[in-house]
């Protein structure tokens, strides 16, 4: 739900996720789980995005981490991996995954207009990913 105003405060609080713009009515941003700054409602479709990309991100890594794991633990009971092998490959792996999550999820902008922005994250066909810029507050 996105809104602005004091009548959707209620629908705010209910929603899935409460998205209030920054120059509407105090209680929707505070009431909001994310408040939008600027008065342009396309950082809603790049906040979109963004949580598209960072679900796959959490995806792959949990399923890495899993597979990861497992395959230690078969080495391990295998007797192919010592136990300190095994506890060596596994921070590894951890501390691999953590800064490989570390990374942007959206490409950076130099554009300032959030409507050039968006634009910026349609991808391009046989080009990679544009830039994109959004600025949020949680809350």
């Amino acid at each position: 739900m996105v809104g602005d105003g004091v009548n959707d405060a209620p629908a705010l609080s209910e929603a899935d996720v409460g998205i209030a713009v920054s120059e509407g009515a105090a209680i929707a941003r505070e009431i909001a789980d994310v408040t939008i700054t600027g008065d342009s409602l396309y950082a809603v479709l790049i906040l979109r995005r963004l949580s598209r990309k960072l679900m796959e991100r959490i995806r792959f890594n949990y399923r890495f981490i899993i597979g990861f794991n497992a395959a230690l633990i078969a080495l391990s009971v295998a007797g192919v991996l010592t136990p300190s092998a095994s506890a060596l490959l596994h921070n590894g792996s951890t501390v691999a995954t953590g800064l490989r999550s570390m990374r942007d999820l959206l490409p950076e902008s130099r554009s300032a207009d959030p409507q050039a922005a968006w634009k910026n994250t349609l991808p391009a066909e046989g080009k990679k990913e544009q830039p994109a810029e959004v600025a949020v507050y949680t809350g």
